[in-house]
């Protein structure tokens, strides 16, 4: 069996930064994404 080293608060701190940074691409991307179903339905096709 082999054994993994408890984490360092920096260490978490990093990884919490870079999920948090991640989740919230993806909510721009949903958002902005969204926004150009919407228009589209009103005949605005942006590039």
């Amino acid at each position: 069996m082999r054994f993994v080293l408890v984490k360092t608060r920096a260490q978490q701190a990093s990884l919490m930064e870079l999920k948090v940074r991640d989740m919230l691409v993806c909510q721009r991307t949903q958002a902005v994404n969204a926004l150009r179903a919407h228009l589209a339905e009103y005949g605005i096709v942006v590039a």
